[in-house]
């Protein structure tokens, strides 16, 4: 039987027992009410009263339970200071999350968008994947599926990208013979070179020294120095 359809019984004057059973019967909460008076929370509701030339109608309610949908910040590294804002649909579940942060909705059985929002977005690798199978690249994943009952936990992992720290000579004169050792950190990523020599090294976003030596025999102190950076992109 669906929502409207229903069924009767001709009986003998006594108390009866009106049920249902189904399947899907754990996903709704039901009660059951009689125009006698009689009523009861559940799917079975025992003694209902039937007198001769009674005409007894019970109606069983059945409410389809809610599921909740929930969304979790993860942050590779999990320092990273990025906040974002977390949906589900249109709703901001949690807003400013960063690293282990999270929030919850309580949905009706159905497909929903999972998301999040935030300024500097372009600075990561994103994904999605929740605890019912469900996965995507990206920030966003659509047709998040709930049934009733459900508990979904989508987590939305951000990598921060990489840039790349680029150190190049600049002699004057060009055609001055030192020899320079350029540096990020204490790693050597240019050995032994002179004007127009260079060397770069993939680095996490955070602050780094850029440096120099002097190499093959060349004395720093001979020169004037100075450092210039410039920022592309």
């Amino acid at each position: 039987a669906s929502d409207g359809d229903g069924g009767s019984k001709t009986v003998a004057p006594g108390e009866y027992t009106v049920s249902e059973a189904g399947a899907d019967l754990a996903k709704y909460d039901s009660s059951i009410a009689c125009v006698n008076g009689q009523s009861g929370s559940g799917s079975t509701l025992a003694g209902v009263e039937v007198d001769s030339n009674a005409d007894v109608t019970c109606t069983i309610t059945n409410t389809r339970r809610a599921g909740k949908l929930t969304v979790v910040k993860n942050l590779e590294p999990a320092g990273d200071g990025g906040r974002f804002d977390l949906k589900v649909g249109d709703d901001v579940v949690k807003a400013d999350a960063g690293d282990g942060d999270g929030g919850s909705k309580s949905v009706a059985p159905g497909d929903y968008t999972v998301s999040e929002s935030g300024a500097n977005l372009a600075k990561y690798d994103a994904s999605i994947a929740c605890d019912n199978g469900q996965s995507g690249p990206g920030s966003t994943l659509a047709d998040v599926h709930v049934d009733s009952n459900d508990d979904v936990t989508c987590t939305i992992t951000n990598v921060r990208r990489q840039g790349v720290l680029k150190v190049v000579k600049d002699l004057k004169p060009a055609d001055d013979g030192g020899v320079f050792d350029l540096k990020i950190g204490d790693e050597v990523v240019a050995p032994g070179v002179g004007d127009g020599g260079t060397g770069e090294k993939t680095v996490a976003p955070g602050s780094y020294a850029v440096s120099e030596a002097g190499a093959n025999g060349t004395d720093l102190a001979r020169y004037d120095k100075s450092i210039a950076c410039l920022r592309n992109g």
